[in-house]
């Protein structure tokens, strides 16, 4: 028996809270840990925050891969610049 198109959906987005997202609460950890945590930090990790709402938001209704693919690549983004906040804050601390 086929698992219904919604559930395996569903599951799919479900997964994928445990890849990229786990790099995000560890970036959130370490900015706590190397006392990093300033403005930016913050508004960084709350712009990823908006941004996986909004691609499960896009993911889980209608599914249009214009709308989903430009958020999903912007999130990256916006971890990868967490990251480079985090690591610059570090090396120059």
């Amino acid at each position: 028996m086929k698992e219904p198109d919604e559930a395996a959906k569903a599951t799919r987005h479900f997964s994928n809270l445990f890849e990229a997202p786990v790099l995000f609460y560890v970036a959130c950890v370490t900015a706590i840990a190397t006392r990093q945590v300033t403005l930016l930090t913050v508004v960084l990790a709350w712009a990823y925050v908006a941004l996986r709402v909004a691609h499960a938001y896009i993911h889980l209704g209608a599914n249009r891969l214009r709308q989903r693919i430009p958020v999903y690549f912007a999130s990256w983004a916006i971890l990868l610049a967490l990251w480079i906040m985090i690591a610059l804050g570090a090396a120059l601390a």
